[in-house]
């Protein structure tokens, strides 16, 4: 088997994996990210800029606020679905991946 078939296959089995949850919306939608959603949406439509992010499990201490402004990217895109940010996660994972496994094949 060459190289390229090799790479499509693993291309394809990622792509079979991740995307067809998003596509029969077959995900896991928590108390965590309604919570980081509806906080976006008050950030974002109620210009209420917040400098605490989401809570950890360990008792008083908490994310940055980072997560609200990165969610609010797939909230604008898609003014305000919830799915959006399954699809906003899988392009950023999706783009990674590809940019941390071409990189070295193509410089090393």
């Amino acid at each position: 088997m060459s190289k390229n078939k090799f790479l499509f296959l693993i291309l394809f089995f990622y792509l079979l994996i991740r995307f067809y949850n998003l596509l029969s919306h077959d995900v896991v939608y928590t108390y965590d990210q309604g919570r980081d959603f509806l906080k976006t949406t008050e950030v974002f439509l109620y210009k209420n800029p917040t400098f605490i992010g989401p809570t950890t499990g360990i008792m008083g201490l908490y994310h940055g606020a980072w997560w609200y402004y990165i969610l609010g990217v797939p909230f604008f895109l898609t003014r305000g679905n919830p799915i959006a940010f399954y699809y906003f996660i899988f392009l950023i994972t999706f783009f990674y991946q590809s940019f941390i496994f071409l990189f070295p094949k193509k410089n090393f």
